[in-house]
């Protein structure tokens, strides 16, 4: 048949080519005219005949339904990898999370900041998340050295670097005037004033410990083939196939050998006692206790249970707007049993967090 479009004008190069004086380039290739193919010729009358006459293989025809179930394993195996934290996992769980933040990749890193305003007592400051941010911003950039020198909280608020921080931080995130007085009681009284622990053990005050702030830690979302913390001799390589959480540990400190990890939380609660404390935190924060205990113990190199009781303390959430400088009142004390570390990371790898929106 007749050659058109871009293929005509491909031969006619061809054949050009072929046609030169050069003995190299006409052993690189030939052009031979063929017949056109007959099946390829139009016979519409032809095509139809045979189409009433095919009938499907038996085959096709078995009904192998799959199962609602193998639909969703070939789901879960072919979609892309996925970040979580805590807070989106918990979005997840209350099905408020849409479309387009169920994708996100790139979590910013003021996700992790925000604390709840839920209604409370009026004799307090109202807030919002603003002031969470604000109160975060304020621990993390404070001198520990401004603590070692100052008598009480009067003398460390005047202090000029001290001021410096909680107006450049009120200033960023618009938090009105009477957080200047607030704000750094709660700190003050957070960095500057000893914890106490049940039993009657006492840790910090957190200004004198060895610290690290804001540590951030990533780690793959459990599956079966990982080296997992109960199996303490498991090794190779971690084939990722479901996606990361991520995290922010506001505070891991040192204190008598023991490593732990706090929290902040600017909540508003109507009472401050330990066994409200602890119904709000199982409430809101149970996600974050099971993901960032993990995270701290991967951090940390834990393998075993002889090595977790060595050096794990445990981890505190540290109300900021209930303490009082007496070391007990509004925080919450955790350290959960080396099993417990194991049935977290189990429980990740039942409840998938990239498929918790199906």
């Amino acid at each position: 048949g007749k050659i058109q479009g871009y293929y005509a004008q491909l031969n006619r190069r061809l054949c050009a080519i072929l046609s030169e004086p050069k003995p190299s380039t006409s052993r690189l290739f030939a052009v031979q005219d063929v017949a056109q193919p007959g099946e390829l010729k139009t016979d519409t009358d032809r095509w139809i005949r045979r189409a009433k006459l095919w009938s499907p293989p038996a085959g096709l025809l078995e009904d192998k339904a799959e199962s609602e179930g193998a639909f969703r394993n070939l789901r879960r195996s072919h979609r892309p990898l996925v970040m979580r934290s805590y807070t989106s996992l918990r979005r997840l769980e209350q099905a408020e999370q849409d479309s387009d933040t169920s994708k996100e990749w790139d979590i910013p890193e003021d996700e992790f900041k925000r604390d709840l305003d839920a209604a409370a007592e009026e004799s307090d400051l109202p807030g919002g998340r603003e002031v969470g941010l604000f109160l975060h911003e304020a621990l993390e950039a404070v001198a520990m050295e401004s603590f070692a020198g100052a008598p009480g909280l009067d003398a460390w608020r005047a202090r000029a670097d001290v001021a410096a921080v909680f107006r450049a931080a009120m200033r960023r995130h618009q938090v009105s005037e009477p957080w200047f007085e607030r704000g750094t009681q709660a700190v003050f009284h957070a960095l500057g004033a000893p914890i106490l622990l049940p039993g009657g053990r006492v840790v910090g005050p957190l200004h004198r410990c060895r610290c690290v702030r804001e540590m951030e830690f990533v780690y793959p979302i459990p599956a079966a083939g990982h080296p997992l913390l109960k199996a303490a001799a498991a090794r190779g390589e971690w084939t990722v196939e479901r996606g990361y959480l991520k995290g922010f540990v506001d505070l891991i400190f040192e204190h008598d050998g023991l490593v732990y990890f706090a929290d902040w939380k600017s909540d508003r609660l109507a009472d401050w006692d330990a066994a409200d404390i602890e119904r709000h935190v199982n409430k809101h924060y149970l996600s974050q206790v099971r993901i960032y205990s993990i995270g701290v113990i991967r951090l940390l190199q834990i393998r075993n249970r002889d090595d977790y009781e060595r050096r794990f303390g445990g981890l505190l959430y540290i109300f900021l707007r209930g303490l009082d400088g007496g070391g007990a009142r509004g925080v919450y004390f955790h350290r959960p049993a080396w099993s417990d570390i194991c049935a977290y990371e189990a429980g990740l790898m039942r409840e998938p967090p990239e498929t918790a929106d199906e």
